[in-house]
């Protein structure tokens, strides 16, 4: 998890308009699913 975080502030640092997302969803077997979301390149 703290690699995927660092992954997303790395290639977001230089974006004007950065954004980083952190969600939880629920699948079909009704497990939690986490997810980090970023507009880095």
């Amino acid at each position: 998890m703290e690699n995927l975080f660092n992954n997303a502030f790395k290639f977001t640092r230089l974006n004007k308009d950065a954004y980083i997302e952190f969600g939880v969803m629920v699948n079909e077997d009704r497990q939690k699913v986490y997810y980090i979301q970023d507009n880095g390149r």
